[in-house]
């Protein structure tokens, strides 16, 4: 029976009350049968069903949830009128208005320019006049002196010092044209970035990484440039300028309609990142050039613009040489009267005066000459005494105040000087001594052997040469590549857990004292010479010690194990930077040592290198042309290629190790020379031998599981080697063979293979020697995989050991496994 189902008891004539109850249990009965398709159920259950049906007295119908209420729309006020009246789009108003309610004082508007010459009265009286709306409206208006990009786009000949001079022109003349200071800030941008570098710069890194580079690219227009044009800094510069919104905190974007992109940019990277407050955009409409059909005053084109400092004379020409149609079809493409809607008709009280006439509107304007009830010669006249009456206050400034006047002689000066002398690309001047080597390491999601070994193996070869060797761990790098999911912590903990691990791999244990030797070779004591004297104690190399003992493999972890358990001098410790050569630095350590100079260098290497000649380098481009275009490129690998570069050139080192094949190319525009880093201990699947990560730190999912990482058990080493990918007779791409050349490389070892079936034991000194026999099928694939199976378990063993020396590697091994659990959940749910 349906739940809820009512029965109705209608009592038949002539029956008792009795016979009415029998009548109505025996027709629920029949109604339960037929629903059940079963025999009638218990008479007390069909009684308690019955009671169950009948309505409670008390009880009442369940509502309906009633319908969320749409949030009231906020009030606007004249507050409200007059902020949006700066702006000929917004975005959005309803967000605008919300901002003015919740915030009547304080609220933070900005806007930046770039120090690039003379100002015309596009940025000086409409500028003015807006500022003075907003602040008037209760805003804090910043304005941010975007000197670092026009150092980006090559202004003033590239002089930042210039620049900055510029910069002081520009305040002037707002000071002069009636912009009230009172809520106003200036705020540059070089002093501002270098305060907070950290802050700013990983700001922007982030930034990079959540858009492709497509995207960024339209953002380009907002320095004039076409996209097949485009230097590697002129990339940077809408990153930048984004990064600028969210670094000044800022409510308000109010700049002109052509910076529409960028700042729709910093809307689209609060919804990447979850940020529920966007900043709002107010865009001012863009004053036409004087010239036909010029959408906006240019600087570079004669009679296009008129000057805050131009002279009465020179407003007079350049009005009188105005484009001025009048006909009904062309009117509204009148320079004149745009020119006016924004310089006279901003405000409803706002008049205009001609022949006696008194126009309120630009429409009414409009009319008139369209009806030729006034004249084109009329309006150049009065627009003419307009002009200079509202300019009559910055000439004065300019002519009588002595500091004025000599940045306004300084600014033409040098804005004559950058029009006549050719733009020239920052010389490459990098010469890297030749004793010093660089070996980055980027962050990957999980460290391989092979990326430990193939480092150590390169540092311990140049450190054999005299040579210093310097490892940068690419902490700033792997942030802006998304390595560990881009989490800075992840990042931090993979690249310092590795470099324990170098550094265990690179320094060994060199020395062992003749306690150590006696307590993990006994055998030994008396059969091997000492190495040398160090404070008067004798010590011993470990692979001289090993060498000698039956067993390499058991020696050099027993050594190790009583190196960290007899007592005496601690000697690797105490010696160590004397004789490793080997120096490890972290990346954001060097940048925040002087970011203006690092960060000035990338900028400069921007400017030197195309975007097409950069994609070239990273493989993504042929001639510029996209050589996968089903995968978008993304922006990040620009700015990490970018760094590479000042990273190469403030390594001063002459030979630069490739940290990935896809930055190969990259690392060669530096001018340094470059190689790669050979595979040390291979994947173990056939035809995968040079496994390697991509630039974010992942590895194909083909490859991890015969891949050995720093955190794999001695078993799960051996149990890889075992299974994997070794023909009989065949040397060539044989992943087995290349790991039994690298442990000898770093253990100083050679490696004995036991023969089953001759019952003796190989040993070579040299791996040509081993590979001839094993080509010779004189070694069976079996024996060289046991072989090398307890080697690098040995190996692994004996890193293990020297690595939990140090205090904190149990918490970082403890924080990697945490890690690796956290992503693996993430890539589940994806």
């Amino acid at each position: 029976m349906a739940s809820g189902a009512k029965f109705t008891i209608t009592p038949g004539l002539g029956l008792t009350e009795t016979e009415r109850v029998q009548q109505s249990i025996a027709e629920l009965k029949a109604e339960l049968a037929r629903e059940k398709g079963s025999g009638a159920p218990k008479e007390a259950n069909v009684v308690k069903k019955q009671k169950e049906s009948k309505p409670k007295a008390d009880a009442k119908p369940k509502e309906a949830p009633k319908p969320k209420e749409a949030p009231k729309p906020a009030v606007r006020d004249w507050r409200f009128d007059m902020m949006r009246s700066v702006g000929e789009e917004c975005q959005e108003d309803e967000e605008l208005a919300q901002l003015l309610e919740k915030k009547q004082t304080g609220f933070r508007i900005y806007d930046g320019f770039e120090p690039s010459g003379r100002m015309h009265i596009a940025q000086g009286i409409l500028k003015t006049i807006n500022v003075n709306k907003c602040t008037k409206a209760g805003g804090t208006f910043v304005f941010w002196v975007a000197d670092w990009f026009a150092l980006m786009n090559d202004k003033m000949g590239g002089h930042l010092d210039r620049i900055k001079t510029v910069g002081e022109y520009l305040i002037e003349v707002w000071k002069a044209a009636g912009m009230d200071l009172t809520n106003v800030e200036f705020i540059w941008s070089s002093e501002a970035i270098n305060g907070k570098a950290e802050e700013y710069w990983l700001q922007m890194l982030d930034i990079a990484r959540q858009f492709t580079l497509a995207r960024i690219t339209k953002c380009c227009q907002i320095m004039g440039r076409q996209e097949g044009s485009l230097t590697c800094a002129q990339i940077l510069y809408p990153l930048m300028q984004c990064t600028d919104i969210f670094f000044l905190r800022a409510d308000v974007c109010q700049l002109g309609v052509d910076q529409r992109k960028v700042n729709v940019l910093a809307r689209d990277y609060c919804s990447c990142i979850g940020k529920k407050h966007k900043p709002v955009i107010l865009s001012h409409h863009m004053m036409a050039g004087l010239l036909e059909n010029q959408e906006k005053m240019s600087k570079s084109v004669p009679g296009s613009a008129i000057f805050m400092e131009d002279s009465p004379e020179e407003v007079e020409q350049k009005v009188n040489g105005a484009w001025c149609p009048v006909s009904k079809e062309l009117i509204a493409k009148n320079p004149l009267l745009d020119n006016l809607s924004s310089l006279v008709f901003h405000s409803p009280e706002c008049t205009f005066e001609t022949e006696g006439k008194t126009f309120k509107s630009r429409a009414e304007l409009q009319q008139a000459l369209v009806d030729g009830s006034l004249g084109e010669a009329a309006l150049k006249k009065a627009i003419v005494r307009t002009i200079n009456a509202k300019l009559d206050p910055v000439r004065k400034h300019f002519t009588e105040d002595e500091h004025a006047k000599k940045i306004l002689e300084l600014v033409k000066k040098y804005k004559e000087e950058a029009d006549t002398l050719p733009k020239k690309k920052p010389e490459n001047t990098f010469k890297g001594d030749e004793n010093k080597v660089l070996i980055p390491v980027l962050a990957t999601n999980r460290p391989t052997f092979n990326a430990l070994l193939q480092t150590a193996v390169a540092a311990k070869k140049h450190i054999a040469e005299g040579k210093k060797a310097k490892i940068v761990l690419m902490d700033w790098t792997g942030f802006v590549m998304k390595a560990q999911n881009g989490e800075k912590k992840g990042i931090r903990a993979v690249l310092d857990y590795t470099a324990k691990w170098l550094d265990a791999a690179v320094n060994g244990a060199k020395y062992v004292t003749e306690e150590q030797v006696k307590a993990a070779c006994p055998d030994l004591v008396g059969k091997v010479e000492p190495a040398k004297e160090i404070g008067g104690v004798k010590v011993f190399e470990a692979a001289a010690v090993a060498k000698a003992a039956p067993a390499p493999e058991v020696a050099l972890v027993k050594l190790a194990t009583a190196q960290t358990t007899v007592k005496g001098v601690d000697v690797d410790e105490e010696h160590k930077p004397a004789c490793s050569g080997m120096e490890i630095m972290w990346q954001s350590e060097v940048i925040m040592r002087n970011p203006e100079e690092y960060w000035v260098s990338v900028i400069n290497a921007g400017r030197r290198i195309s975007l097409n000649e950069m994609t070239d380098a990273l493989g993504l481009t042929e001639s510029g042309v996209e050589k996968f275009p089903d995968q978008p490129m993304r922006a990040n690998a620009i700015i990490a290629s970018l760094m590479l570069q000042q990273d190469i050139a403030a390594s001063n080192c002459g030979l630069v190790y490739s940290p990935s094949t896809m930055f190969q190319g990259v690392a060669t525009l530096s001018g340094a020379t470059v190689s790669p880093l050979e595979t040390a201990i291979p994947c173990f699947r056939e035809g995968l031998l040079h496994a390697e990560h991509d630039a974010s730190g992942k590895l194909a999912d083909i490859a991890a599981g015969q891949v050995i990482y720093i955190d794999d058990a001695e078993t799960g080493a051996g149990s890889k080697v075992k299974k994997g990918f070794c023909t009989q007779g065949e040397s060539k791409g044989n992943p087995i063979l290349v790991a039994a050349e690298t442990i000898v490389k770093v253990t100083g070892v050679p490696i004995g293979i036991k023969r089953k079936m001759e019952e003796d034991v190989l040993t070579h000194n040299k791996h040509e020697d081993l590979v001839k026999q094993y080509d010779a099928s004189e070694i069976h694939p079996g024996d060289l995989k046991v072989a090398v199976s307890d080697r690098l378990k040995a190996l692994v063993e004996n890193l293990s050991k020297m690595v939990a020396k140090n205090s904190e590697y149990k918490a970082l091994s403890n924080q990697i496994s945490t890690i690796n659990k956290n992503m693996a959940k993430v890539a589940k749910k994806k």
